[in-house]
This record gives C-alpha cells, structure tokens and sequence, in this order.
C-alpha cells in the first residue's frame, strides 16, 4: 500500500506545483511630455440657394415599422435630408421639416423633406475676413454666445436646466 501511496502522493504535490503560476507587478513613474494639437476653427458663411421653402422627395426607405426605434427614425431623416441635399446640389437644407408615412401599397416609409437649400461659401480662418483683414470682433460675437450657451448648459436635468433656460 506504500508502494502505491507515496508515488501517487509525489504525483499531486509535483502536478500542483507544476500547474503554479505566478505574477508580479511592478509600479514605475516616469514624465513624459504633454503632446497636443489646437485647430484653429473655420468660420463660413451660409448662401441661400432658393428664397422659397422647397419639398423635397418622397424618399422611400425599405424598412420594417413594425421594429422601428426612435433612433431608427432620425437616422431616416439625417438620410432623407442628404438625398434632399444632393437632388439640390446643395450643401445643407436648413430649417428642415418631414412628413414620414407608410405607403398606400408596400412597406416602409416614405419621407418628403422641406427646408432651404443653402450653399457654404466664404471659408476663412476664425477671426479673419476673405481678404486677409481681422474680423476678430465679429467672428467672436457669433461664436461667443455659443460657448457661453455649452458653459451654462446643464450636465444633469432638473431645476439647474430651467434655469439656464430662462438665463437665456
């Protein structure tokens, strides 16, 4: 019976410390120097193409309604508004507006677009004019009240939020 035990007992002790594993950590500090990157902001002018309100579509998108998130729902629209874009030639439709339907006959949803078609034009640095001069004040008279608009916007919902819409 020894004969057996003391090999088998030699066995476990050898493949338990065989099947050990084992980890350490170390901890260093080290400083390294701070990279970054600023990116001066680009300011553009918008021109309306058509001084008229235009009705774009309808776009018809193979969807299953059935299954549809309000998610879903905006992602069809920012779609809508693109092809609305592109049949224009135009940069970006403002002021848009949607009348989202079923179909008398199939599925999915048809989406007719309405809005002001607008072209970008003007590209310049922030802060400075097509020709070179400073437009410093005016560029930051727009921009500045957007800033200040993120700043006081509130993080979380509730009273904080009421405030800062009557604040502005």
């Amino acid at each position: 019976m020894k004969r057996v035990l003391i090999p088998f007992l030699f066995a476990v002790l050898f493949g338990l410390s065989a099947n050990a594993q084992e980890f350490n950590q170390y901890q260093g500090r080290s400083i390294e120097p701070l990279q970054d990157v600023f990116v001066r902001p680009l300011t553009v002018d918008m021109q309306l193409i058509k001084t008229d309100r235009q009705s774009y579509g309808p776009y018809h998108f193979n969807v299953e309604v059935n299954k549809m998130s309000v998610s879903d729902i905006e992602t069809i629209k920012i779609n809508a508004i693109y092809l609305a874009s592109e049949e224009e030639d135009a940069d970006m439709i403002v002021a848009t507006t949607f009348r989202i339907q079923t179909p008398k006959k199939g599925g999915g949803l048809d989406v007719i677009v309405n809005g002001y078609p607008v072209k970008y034009i003007n590209w310049r640095p922030f802060g400075r004019s097509i020709d070179g001069k400073s437009q410093m004040e005016e560029d930051y008279k727009w921009i500045s009240s957007l800033l200040n608009a993120v700043q006081i916007r509130p993080k979380d919902g509730g009273e904080k939020k009421d405030a800062s819409v009557k604040k502005n």
